[in-house]
């Protein structure tokens, strides 16, 4: 099947997933036959806010190289329509997504686990290295490949956080929205069953030195950093939400990512053979159903306030202490929290026996209430568990991204017409990269 926005150059060849915004396709590149993903959203103008989403996408993935982030090959539109109203991404095909790898029989042995959630780690450095957080980490938006590497995806809700950056690349944060729906993003096939499934055998060199450059991740804030617009509370997927984002704290940081793949590793600890009685029993961590105070009409003394995220967390976690929510800065958040119930907090190496004793560790310091208190990114590359992973040229710092340029973000008033010539932009930069490979 041939695409408008593709041309001649490739084919599709079957869909293989589909989101709230977008159909996934995998497909072949006729010149080459290699294969890729094709990200095709549609309608991309019927909603102004969604289309600044998927502009900050791509030109993030353009500019974030990291072999743990996934690779923005091309950008096509159909240029013979000056009207045009879809556009498509061609990325790295990955094999599945771990969000399929959870819901599978299969069991996984602790050390995938950790290569897993170290690439995670890796990804996470860079990103917040580089003054970028991800704000929507969650399994269906780590893809794994056939080598056995994992890669982030999906950067739509991704924002720049640092104070250090010019101020022209942090002007604009703008508030939008995703639905509050866990499941909003599902696969529908998968390609192939990567080989880590079939075997538990995995080299992976440990060089003689460690990067030991630990590195803050302070909460910013939207007045100190001059942003013109407040940090959007309705960002990561909600199971997967840090407590300052359910609280919608209008000064949050890194420290989102770092709860979110605290979420993640505790659903990979549940293939570890043990954890599990069967494989239908897995589930995640924090299943709230509704997310006080951001979900219409929810409230934690209403009706379903046992299955509310924040309850949810609360009977996992323990009640906070006056401590852990020191940072909420809403007084009526916190009268709520007073008055609630003296839940203790589950012990996890009792909840995931087979996990190691280190693994249990790094769990309970990336779940904690306060985000002060949370692990920075450094901090988990440092921690024990990874003692036998280390690589001192993936763990290094990056240079910053001077070349960023994302003023569109500082546009008030952003028109269709001045949104799909930013695409064409786009467009244009892929196509000069590619001739440029060409003549190479």
């Amino acid at each position: 099947m041939v695409d408008l926005d593709l041309g001649s150059d490739y084919q599709l060849i079957e869909r293989i997933g589909r989101g709230a915004y977008s159909t996934v396709w995998r497909t072949i590149h006729i010149p080459t036959g290699n294969q890729y993903a094709i990200k095709k959203q549609v309608n991309i103008f019927d909603d102004l806010i969604n289309c600044k989403r998927i502009l900050r996408e791509i030109k993030l993935l353009r500019l974030l190289k990291h072999q743990n982030i996934v690779k923005l090959v091309d950008v096509r539109v159909n240029e013979d329509n000056l009207k045009f109203n879809s556009v498509s991404l061609v990325l790295e095909l990955g094999a599945i997504n771990l969000k399929k790898i959870l819901k599978s029989a299969h069991c996984l042995v602790e050390f995938h686990v950790k290569k897993f959630i170290y690439e995670l780690f890796l990804a996470l450095k860079y990103m917040h290295s580089v003054g970028v957080i991800h704000r929507d980490l969650k399994p269906a938006n780590v893809l794994i490949f056939e080598d056995e590497s994992i890669k982030l995806c999906d950067l739509g809700l991704a924002r720049f956080i640092a104070e250090n950056r010019k101020e022209s690349h942090i002007k604009h944060v703008d508030s939008d929205l995703i639905l509050d729906n866990p499941e909003e993003a599902t696969p529908s096939k998968i390609s192939t069953t990567p080989t880590f499934m079939h075997r538990t055998k995995f080299t992976f060199q440990k060089p003689k030195e460690e990067s030991k450059k630990p590195a803050s991740h302070r909460l910013i804030s939207t007045k100190k950093s001059k942003l013109t617009k407040v940090l959007t509370s309705h960002v990561a997927t909600r199971w997967y939400r840090a407590p300052e984002v359910i609280l919608m704290e209008k000064t949050y940081g890194a420290a989102i990512d770092i709860w979110s793949i605290g979420c993640i590793f505790a659903e990979l600890l549940t293939m570890l053979k043990g954890n599990s009685k069967c494989f239908t029993d897995r589930k995640p961590l924090f299943p709230g159903i509704s997310c006080y105070p951001l979900s219409p009409g929810s409230a934690i003394d209403k009706e379903n306030k046992d299955q509310d995220q924040l309850s949810i967390i609360m009977k996992v976690l323990g009640t906070p202490k006056a401590e852990d929510y020191a940072f909420i800065s809403n007084q009526t958040f916190v009268k709520e929290l007073e008055k609630q119930p003296l839940w203790e907090r589950e012990n996890f190496k009792k909840k995931y026996p087979s996990a190691s004793d280190l693994a249990i560790d790094l769990l309970d310091k990336l779940l904690v209430f306060n985000p002060y208190k949370r692990l920075t990114v450094d901090q988990c590359l440092e921690h024990p568990y990874f003692e036998d992973m280390h690589d001192k040229s993936k763990e290094a710092t990056p240079d910053a991204l001077e070349t960023m340029d994302f003023e569109f973000e500082a546009e008030d008033d952003l028109t269709e017409e001045r949104l799909r010539a930013l695409f064409l932009e786009e467009v244009e930069i892929h196509k000069k990269m590619r001739e440029a490979n060409i003549s190479e």
